[in-house]
Order: C-alpha cells, then structure tokens, then sequence
C-alpha cells in the first residue's frame, strides 16, 4: 500500500509531502508546485484562513490558484480524501480538483458552481453531482479504478451533517490504460470569482482515507471535556486547537460549535 498524505493543516506526510504547520507559520513548500498565489495561513493570522484540522490551511483566491502533487506514479488505482470550504465562490463553473496523466490529460475531475459539485473521470460523459451550500467544510473522497470495468466512487459529508450526500458511483467505463500521475487541488481552472479553502488532503493506493473525527478538538481520539476546553479556548482566542473542533463545520469556531459537539459526547464519543 503506498500512502501519500499531503497535510494542509498539520503536516501529513509519507511519500511526505505536506503543508506543515507550526504554531507560527504555514507553508507550501512541500507541495510539488504551486501556481498564482495561494495563501497558506492560520484563522488568527491575516489574512486568516479558516482550516478543518489543525492549525493551518490553504485559500485559493481566484482561479488560477492551486498545488500540485506529482508523487503519484503511472497509478491504476487512486484513493483520495480533501476537506474542501465552498467560501464564496460564484459566478461560475471551477475544477477544484484535477487527477492526470503524464501527458497532463484529466482522469478525475472535481468541480464546484457556488451550489453543487460535479464529478467526471475520463471514459465516459457521465457525471455525478452532489448539492452543497457556500462556506461550509465537506469531505469529498474518491476512489478510481481503472480497467475493463473502471470506476469512480465518490463520498461527500459536511456541513455539519453526520450523513453523507448520496452519490452514486460511476461504473462499467473501459478505462484500462488509464494512469494518474499528479494531482492538482485549487482553483485550477474554469470561471468565477471568490475564494475557497482546501485542508487535509491524504491520497492513496489502495485503502479510503476515510473521514477525520469532527469534535475531536485535542486530537486524542475521543470527545470529551477537552474538548469542550480545546473549542472554548479556540472560540476566545487563546490557543489553537489541533484537530477537528469546528464541530457544525461552518468555517468558524464559536458557541455553535459547543453546542453541537454536547449532544456527540452524550451519544458517541469514541471517534470512529
């Protein structure tokens, strides 16, 4: 199994590649390239940046704006997991995500209009969609095959939902030469204007990323009294919590936050 974890809020890494984050800087430094200019920062930092687990995270402000990863080699099989911030793009149509070969042809395309994703991979004209709101953190995770009978299986979770959007799977495309050899995340391509912010990327041969623990504020895999702690002290501004505490996943840590995660702690503390 070959693992790449390209962290835009902590630092993820194997096949390393990540967005590290310390308690005062972010950076990109580990991404295979970046294009336009976009911002990695913290939200107590100007410009803030609202993330999704620890402390940092990356905003593209216009299209254009976006990383690139190139540690994927010539992969029949890609799994792939990103914390995506609808912000407040509109006006148009954007690829937020792009999976290509090495002749810069898209195999997986993720895109976003300010009201639904739309998903595609190379083979076919089938797309798949799934309706979402502006600011509000999603997980969107893929999985693509390809062979005789390739496939994408997308998942999207978020805005404070604890139920996926149904999503059905493309299937049945003869895609069997088909290969991913690098990853853009951003606003690659397309029209519109405003900004989103992409956080905790992890991609993958073979496994599901999966999603990370939405209350586990302190990281340490339950919900609990610290974290009711780590959401308070992030609410005020006296420390940055390095999970997940933004619990209604609306791209702010307040009050909210709190009294979503009391109902999760009397019910399901354990992180899955």
């Amino acid at each position: 199994m070959k693992t790449n974890k390209l962290l835009l809020a902590a630092a993820l890494g194997v096949a390393s590649v990540a967005m590290v984050s310390t308690a005062s800087a972010c950076s990109l430094s580990a991404w295979s390239a970046t294009a336009g200019t976009v911002v990695a920062n913290q939200p107590n930092q100007s410009p803030a940046v609202a993330r999704y687990s620890g402390v940092c995270a990356a905003q593209a402000d216009a299209v254009g704006d976006f990383v690139t990863d190139s540690t994927p080699a010539a992969e029949a099989t890609y799994r792939a997991r990103v914390y995506v911030y609808t912000g407040s793009h509109t006006g148009g149509t954007v690829n937020f995500l792009e999976a290509r070969d090495s002749g810069g042809n898209n195999k997986i395309t993720a895109q976003y209009n300010g009201s639904q994703f739309t998903f595609g991979m190379a083979g076919t004209a089938t797309t798949r969609t799934a309706a979402v709101v502006a600011n509000r953190w999603y997980s969107v995770e893929l999985a693509w095959e390809a062979s005789a009978t390739g496939s994408l299986t997308i998942t999207v979770q978020g805005a404070g939902s604890a139920t996926p959007i149904a999503v059905t799977p493309i299937t049945g495309v003869n895609n069997s030469s088909d290969r991913i050899d690098e990853v853009r995340l951003g606003k690659i391509s397309g029209s519109g204007t405003g900004f989103m912010n992409f956080d905790a990327f992890d991609s993958r041969r073979t496994t599901s990323p999966g999603r990370l623990c939405v209350g586990d504020a302190v990281n340490d895999g339950t919900r609990n009294v610290f974290d009711v702690g780590g959401i308070i002290g992030d609410a005020n501004g006296s420390s940055l919590s390095t999970g997940q505490p933004d619990v209604n996943e609306d791209g702010s840590i307040n009050v909210f936050d709190l009294g979503a995660l009391i109902p999760i702690i009397n019910t399901s503390p354990a992180c899955p």
